[in-house]
């Protein structure tokens, strides 16, 4: 068994001495070791990466990751923006557009001293209400009925309800607002309407 043993301990240690010497030196010479073959200990040398080459690819690497990501989160944040402010535009639309056609059934209006909640009056009775609330709900009740809520994204301090012309037309300053990646988006219109006398 010992017999066994040595040419295998001599044949690691023939591998072990050609990986040690240079590559060059590798692909110069070739050694014969007691019995095995010369063929059979030649090692073909192969230069691999070096460890700067590899630190060297991977900072580029991540290099270019890192750009790659902040230029893809920063069209995100402008992609997600743009989408959150036609949304808040599309329910900007529909509050107007209900108010004013409400506003133009009426016969007459009366605003909050407030100015957080306007009521619409068809021939002395009481026919709907709107409320600028403090949670940012827009809602609307007809009398008798339950409250609708229009939008929850009501920028409650700069939203308002105004009779102007002496009373004459409504004016509804409305604020509507949104959070995207931290940071709040805010749209604004005004809009003023003659209540049918």
């Amino acid at each position: 068994m010992a017999q066994g043993l040595a040419p295998k301990l001599e044949s690691v240690w023939a591998i072990f001495f050609v990986i040690a010497r240079s590559p060059d030196e590798t692909t110069k010479q070739s050694h014969n070791f007691g019995s095995q073959p010369e063929a059979a200990l030649r090692i073909k040398s192969t230069r691999g990466f070096s460890l700067v080459e590899m630190l060297c690819s991977v900072i580029i690497l991540g290099i270019l990751v890192a750009v790659f990501y902040s230029v893809f989160l920063s069209n995100w944040k402008v992609m997600e923006e743009y989408s959150t402010r036609a949304a808040l535009w599309q329910d900007m639309d529909v509050i107007i557009d209900q108010f004013t056609d409400n506003a133009r059934q009426a016969s007459s209006f009366e605003v909050s001293v407030d100015k957080k909640e306007a009521r619409f009056f068809n021939r002395g009775v009481l026919a709907l209400t709107y409320n600028l609330r403090a949670n940012g709900s827009c809602d609307v009740t007809p009398t008798g009925g339950a409250a609708t809520t229009l939008t929850d994204r009501v920028d409650f301090t700069r939203s308002t309800f105004d009779n102007t012309n002496e009373g004459r037309s409504l004016v509804i300053n409305l604020a509507l607002t949104d959070q995207v990646f931290e940071r709040g988006v805010t749209i604004e219109t005004s809009t003023e309407i003659y209540p049918r006398n």
